[in-house]
């Protein structure tokens, strides 16, 4: 028996509102014959509206870009079950700055539930085999969906989003994949099979990020179980490509920081070598002002009380180090956390991974977010010999990364300091806004943290200028174009 599955694309209309989402076809097979069919989506209407609305099914196959038409079925609910273990984990970031989107929009309970619609298309639809899968790895993913499903559903057919998982949830994933109307029960396929739904978008009220919320299939079918505890086709064991999580040791050795005074901060640190972390001067700077720091190691916490411990090398430089006493070095010795490896050995165009602590922090769920990128930029400067100075990446950071790594192959090539944000005048209100651009992150490179920890790091004004941002060139207007030698 084999699995098989296509992308579809769902309508809830009634009188006063519409709704969209996307889903999947899904038929278990044994050879020719057809066991079992469902057509799965992602619901967050609540049950009592839902019963208002007429439901329609599409698929690419009934699309045609050549007359422009599309054909809907009309189709009904065969059971709505109610996702209650992954949505009460959502009230965790709703109670921390968090919209989660589209419940957000719909339901103040966050009420979200998996939907199986009655339509029988299995004579109908081009298939493809599936392997339903859980990982602990940080996989490549794509998201294949049906967005813009009211305006534009021709276009966007079947269209595919790629990233990678960044996070692991109790009952699912994150992505740093970015969130598209209508793309909610969208199936999340990687080369080794299927690892579950998209179940909706984290987006920070401040306007620092957001990821979005992949449910397991494994929490999925256990659902479906529940409720069909007799259905002995309905998978009950999914392939495992990890049966741990795997622990590297670049996220081994970057650890939260939580400063907690007047308000409460966090951010990240790496253990750079056994008596040292190191971090950005801003994420510790509160705690210079009073207050208390402790870091999270992953069986303990190292909580700093003495402010002579703390180490600035340059006021106009983001970097400082904690000096680790002996007892906090058998902590982390003991904690299975260990100092990061690093390389100098690196370039523009290289496949690089950020890790942090970015975006949210539960000590509960106390694992760093990874995100992958590229070098986009190295700027050099003479320190006083020829030296990278500064980084950009594509890899997302967020407001909480900050003392994070950036890594080549395991090895840490800098430290997360900030990344971009614009300004931009919002046309609706005439206010001016701001937006962190999350894929545009500024590094301190590894070459200038060892010439800070051997004393040779010579400050200079281009260098600093350079972190302030601040311009350098110069302009010069050429009213002719230069003649052909």
């Amino acid at each position: 028996m084999k699995w098989y599955y296509s992308p579809i694309s769902i309508r809830f209309v009634n009188d006063r509102e519409n709704h969209a989402t996307s889903g999947i076809n899904l038929i278990l097979k044994n050879k020719d014959l057809v066991l079992l069919e469902y057509n799965l989506t992602i619901n967050v209407i609540p049950i009592k509206s839902l019963k208002s609305f007429k439901i329609y099914i599409s698929n690419s196959k009934f699309m045609n870009n050549d007359t422009n038409e599309i054909i809907w079925y009309q189709t009904s609910i065969d059971f709505n079950l109610p996702l209650s273990s992954t949505t009460d984990f959502l009230h965790n970031f709703k109670n921390s700055g968090f919209n989660i989107l589209p419940q957000d929009k719909l339901t103040s309970s966050l009420f979200t539930s998996i939907v199986n619609l009655s339509a029988k298309l299995q004579d109908k639809l081009d298939y493809k085999p599936l392997e339903f899968i859980e990982t602990k790895d940080h996989l490549p993913i794509d998201v294949i969906s049906f967005p813009f499903n009211f305006t534009t559903p021709l276009l966007f057919s079947e269209f595919k989003s790629n990233g990678f998982i960044n996070y692991f949830i109790p009952d699912g994933y994150l992505s740093d994949i970015k969130y598209l109307e209508n793309s909610l029960g969208s199936v999340v396929t990687s080369k080794e099979g299927s690892v579950g739904l998209v179940m909706g978008n984290l987006k920070k009220f401040n306007g620092d990020g957001d990821l979005i919320i992949i449910v397991s299939w494994k929490t999925i079918w256990n659902v479906i179980n529940n409720k069909f505890p007799n259905n002995s086709l309905v998978p009950n064991k999914l392939s495992s490509l990890m049966e741990q999580p795997p622990v590297s040791s670049h996220t081994n050795s970057v650890l939260p920081i939580l400063v907690t005074g007047q308000t409460t901060t966090w951010g990240s640190c790496i253990i750079f070598n056994n008596q040292y972390l190191i971090t950005n001067h801003h994420v510790i700077k509160p705690f210079l002002s009073g207050g208390s720091l402790t870091v999270y190691l992953s069986n303990d916490q190292i909580i700093i009380k003495d402010k002579s411990s703390i180490i600035t090398p340059f006021d106009t430089l983001d970097i400082s180090m904690i000096k680790l006493s002996l007892i906090d070095q058998f902590k982390i010795m003991n904690s299975g956390n260990k100092p990061c490896k690093y390389t100098t050995d690196y370039k523009v165009d290289d496949e690089v991974s950020a890790v942090g602590y970015g975006l949210f922090f539960h000590p509960d769920y106390c694992q760093p977010i990874k995100s992958f990128g590229q070098i986009t930029n190295i700027k050099q400067l003479k320190l006083p010999e020829p030296t990278n100075a500064l980084i950009n990446t594509s890899s997302s950071c967020w407001n909480g990364s900050s003392g994070g790594g950036l890594f080549k192959n395991e090895q840490l090539i800098g430290i997360i300091c900030s990344n971009a944000q614009v300004k931009y005048l919002d046309l609706t209100t005439n206010i001016e806004q701001s937006e962190k651009l999350t894929k545009l992150s500024f590094i301190l490179p590894i070459d200038v943290i060892l010439k800070i920890f051997h004393k040779e790091l010579e400050m200079t004004k281009d260098f600093e200028d350079l972190w302030q941002l601040l311009p350098k060139h110069k302009d010069i207007i050429q009213l002719k174009l230069p003649s052909k030698l």
